[in-house]
């Protein structure tokens, strides 16, 4: 059987709860009005007092120290992808102009610094800065790739293989191959799947480049745990390399030879030899033998 209680003291120590978790919600209410008017205030003096204005009085030198381009550079950059990253910002009454896009994209990939200190250098949001950065990123790829890394062709191949020839005198070359580990930071619930052999987490930038150091053709994501020899198998080029659909030119005969021989690309150890893979020597057939030690030299 249950009693009413009616006790003076209770319902006083109540009502005093009731008032201290009032005033501390007027109190964070408060606070937060007055970090939103002074973000706001903040952000609105982009256009006067952000980053992007400093930048406008610098040189060529400084320029290309601050975004890795030249102001032609950086010109030509921008004159490819605004159609791409011209619109409106998060506030409708103050739109961010595609340099200022391109500008902060590129200062983030110059320097891989957080969204949240290139927001304050340019009066930006965070979350701002980051959809800019994935939207010019994207507008680079789609208006760059078609010009400077098409997909190859028999003919490019081809000049890529004459260029190695008259540079380096090797024959039936179209490229070398390796891959390059990202730093990052290790995504969560990975477990060890980033981890790589140099202990610390990263993906894999796989490249083939010419016979002037140019990149040819890229694969960059996978994990840091697998080898550059599993890397490349699992690429589009390597698949395509290994079911014969990757248009290269036939085989061809070395000068003063008969027979021919297949176009190949260069690589380190950590690839296997095949028909179209040229590896060197590894270390014990090349100690006492002097022509094995030539070929891994050239």
């Amino acid at each position: 059987m249950m009693f009413a209680v009616n006790d003076p003291y209770l319902d006083s120590e109540s009502e005093s709860d009731s008032e201290i978790d009032t005033l501390i919600l007027l109190y964070s209410i408060s606070e937060k009005r007055k970090k939103s008017v002074w973000m706001n205030d903040y952000l609105k003096k982009r256009n006067t007092h952000g980053e992007f204005n400093l930048l406008k009085e610098l040189n060529d030198g400084q320029m290309k120290m601050y975004f890795r381009l030249n102001k032609n550079q950086f010109d030509e950059l921008h004159n490819l992808v605004i159609n791409d990253i011209t619109g409106r910002g998060c506030n409708a009454q103050q739109p961010i102009e595609s340099e200022l896009k391109l500008a902060v994209c590129l200062r983030y990939l110059a320097t891989g610094d957080t969204f949240r200190s290139i927001g304050f250098s340019y009066r930006i949001g965070e979350r701002t800065v980051s959809k800019i950065v994935t939207e010019v990123c994207k507008a680079i790829w789609k208006n760059m790739q078609p010009l400077y890394m098409p997909n190859p062709t028999i003919d490019m191949w081809r000049k890529v293989a004459e260029e190695f020839e008259r540079i380096w005198q090797f024959y039936n070359c179209l490229g070398t191959i390796d891959g390059k580990h990202v730093t990052i930071k290790k995504p969560p619930k990975s477990g060890s799947s980033f981890f790589n052999y140099k202990q610390y987490c990263s993906i894999v930038l796989m490249a083939t480049v010419d016979a002037n150091d140019k990149f040819t053709s890229i694969d960059i994501g996978s994990m840091g745990r697998f080898s550059d020899g599993n890397v490349f198998s699992n690429s589009g080029l390597g698949m395509k390399l290994s079911n014969g659909t990757l248009e290269i030119p036939p085989p061809k005969s070395l000068p003063g030879e008969e027979f021919d021989i297949p176009y190949v690309f260069v690589c380190d150890e950590a690839f296997p030899l095949t028909k179209n893979l040229m590896r060197p020597f590894p270390k014990r057939q090349v100690n006492n033998n002097y022509r094995n030690k030539v070929f891994n030299y050239r």
